[in-house]
């Protein structure tokens, strides 16, 4: 086993949960590095002086930013284009809507320029918080009918094309609105062109 700073041990990087280094590819479990750096950092080569700034400069903004409920701010760097791409992500440790397990759970990522401002790159962490939580809001809000049978009608992995069937099935309270209503004339997904 590789073993990096903080006495990290190295895990395949498909492991379920593995954070893994943009960098240098090695994947680990336990989260304890500042701001999610990965602990065998000292080993990467030296990269471009703008992209090692850039990196040292979204580090210092995420160990500026504390999170509740059990989340924090990971930094990312894929390898799509050279020299690749930093993303935020907010992880959070929280019970499994599914599963009923705790565990963590990842948000979606935002991919950073260079020449974003530094109040962007915190706001841009904000709206992923924000995101983060209102996903889970949404898995979590159910509403149940009069025979017992209950759903999440706000779930965020309901398929858009179901979403789409009942688009025109709405409840409203005013008689300006008939053009929501029930259209047989209107575009269905096998209608599509």
């Amino acid at each position: 086993m590789n073993t990096g700073a903080f006495g990290i041990e190295a895990v395949d990087p498909s492991t379920p949960g593995a954070l893994v280094c943009g960098t240098c590819g090695k994947a680990w479990l336990e989260d304890i590095t500042p701001a999610g750096r990965c602990p065998w950092e000292h080993e990467h080569a030296d990269l471009d002086s703008e992209v090692n700034a850039f990196r040292e400069r979204l580090h210092g903004i995420a160990a500026a930013i504390s999170l509740g409920m059990q989340c924090s701010v990971l930094i990312g760097h894929d390898d799509e284009h050279t020299p690749g791409r930093f993303y935020f992500q907010i992880k959070c440790y929280r019970q499994d809507v599914i599963t009923g397990l705790m565990g963590y759970g990842y948000g979606g990522k935002a991919y950073l320029s260079p020449h974003a401002s530094d109040s962007e790159l915190i706001q841009t962490v904000f709206g992923l918080y924000k995101g983060y939580w209102e996903h889970e809001a949404r898995e979590t809000f159910l509403l149940t009918n009069a025979e017992g049978e209950s759903r999440r009608p706000f779930g965020p992995h309901i398929d858009t094309w179901a979403l789409f069937e009942v688009a025109r099935r709405v409840d409203v309270r005013s008689a300006r609105h008939v053009e929501d209503r029930n259209n047989p004339g209107a575009l269905t997904p096998s209608r599509r062109t």
